[in-house]
């Protein structure tokens, strides 16, 4: 398609808050959809950075482990959408950790 139309779809979409090629353009609604490679570096390490104490791994999207819970969080292969699984060793521990992940990542799950 190409990077016009994406960033076009980003504008449009009431929800968006990336988009990407597979050629690596990268950009985010909250800076304007502007392709900008630093931009989306900056973003990748602060992320990275709140979990610092973590096992992070990045073969299958990004994996979070820490010795009582863990999340990975990886773009669908089969819809348009990022997914996310998050484990913990209690109800009240999962609660406390997807709240975490969620400032993290700016988002609001559902």
């Amino acid at each position: 398609m190409g990077n016009p139309f994406y960033k076009e779809a980003l504008h449009r979409s009431q929800d968006g808050l990336l988009a990407a090629e597979l050629s690596g353009h990268i950009m985010f609604a909250e800076h304007h959809a502007i392709d900008d490679a630093l931009y989306a570096a900056l973003k990748l390490l602060a992320a990275r950075a709140c979990f610092g104490g973590a096992r992070i791994q990045d073969i299958d999207g990004i994996t979070v482990e820490y010795p009582d819970w863990w999340f990975n969080l990886r773009a669908s292969h089969t819809e348009p959408v990022a997914k996310l699984v998050i484990e913990a060793a209690s109800p009240a521990a999962l609660a406390a950790r997807r709240e975490e992940v969620q400032r993290a990542l700016g988002v609001s799950l559902p």
